[in-house]
């Protein structure tokens, strides 16, 4: 595959990750998805910005030239609506057999890839270290610097399968995915709903990186910056303003700029002191599975 026969924006997007264009193989779509979340963050910074200006952009997910852009020149990354519809789009252009499918209640968009007769999950849209392809014909477990999850089939409901995310070793999450193909038009309203004054994104902050060298786990949620280390070490840091978030987000995420202090005036104007709200009431991880209206 020679890169001049790709879009700019995928060709944009592989240069940002440090990849060329390769045919399709679980080795480079593996390879792909490692650089992904090593470089580009989970964050709802980039939605809170758009939310400010729906009217004005007429699209409530950036089309891929946008959101390739942003993620070059501002550091923007995004949640599951926007990473994975645009990882969703990359990948057709790069000759893969791709599908769109969703969680139970539409909370959450995912990407299904089919290779070597197998269907496999994609999700750097999940906030969680998913660095390979998983073969969702089987039980698969990860863990990395106390991030973890297990996906496996469901044994009595052909086509779904269900998936358990840790922290810490402790399950925050549930979810139940149907692997039938979607359009993306199907997501319609799940979209328009996570913008919703209770939407899960717009009642807090927060951004979460797999960085390398050295392997650890950084996330934002409201003020508390986390620290999760290979080793097993967790630090947690409570900020004590716009500045130091602005300043962890420089220098440890090294994310210069995400519009960080527009993102916190805009959950002031809908009620939320991203300074006073204690972050286990609104942790980066759900306790339970999405509503229609969450999702990102």
């Amino acid at each position: 595959m020679r890169a001049g026969d790709l879009p700019g924006w995928v060709r944009g997007y592989l240069e940002f990750l440090g990849l060329s264009p390769e045919p399709p193989s679980l080795d480079f779509l593996g390879r792909l998805l490692r650089a992904h979340l090593h470089r580009i963050p989970f964050e709802n910074i980039s939605k809170l910005w758009y939310f400010r200006r729906l009217a004005e952009l007429g699209w409530s997910v950036p089309p891929p030239e946008i959101w390739t852009e942003s993620v070059r020149r501002r550091n923007f990354g995004g949640t599951c609506f926007t990473i994975n519809s645009n990882l969703y789009r990359a990948l057709l252009e790069l000759g893969y057999d791709a599908r769109l499918m969703r969680v139970a209640g539409g909370g959450h968009l995912s990407v299904g890839v089919r290779l070597e007769g197998r269907l496999h999950l994609v999700d750097p849209g999940l906030g969680a270290p998913l660095f390979a392809p998983v073969d969702l014909s089987r039980d698969t477990s990860v863990d990395w610097c106390g991030r973890g999850m297990r996906i496996y089939p469901m044994r009595n409901e052909p086509g779904a399968y269900h998936m358990d995310h840790y922290s810490d070793g402790k399950r925050k999450l549930a979810w139940t995915f149907s692997t039938l193909p979607e359009p993306l038009s199907q997501f319609g309203p799940n979209i328009d709903n996570s913008y919703s004054p209770t939407g899960y994104f717009m009642v807090y902050m927060t951004c979460s990186l797999y960085s390398a060298n050295p392997d650890r786990n950084l996330s934002l949620a409201n003020s508390a910056f986390t620290v999760r280390h290979a080793d097993g070490r967790k630090i947690v840091t409570v900020l004590d303003s716009v500045e130091d978030i602005e300043t962890v987000l420089r220098e440890e995420f090294r994310l210069p700029g995400l519009p960080v202090r527009e993102a916190i005036e805009t959950l002031a104007g809908l009620g939320v002191d991203v300074f006073a709200a204690a972050p286990a009431t609104r942790p980066p991880e759900q306790t339970r599975a999405p509503s229609v209206a969450e999702g990102a």
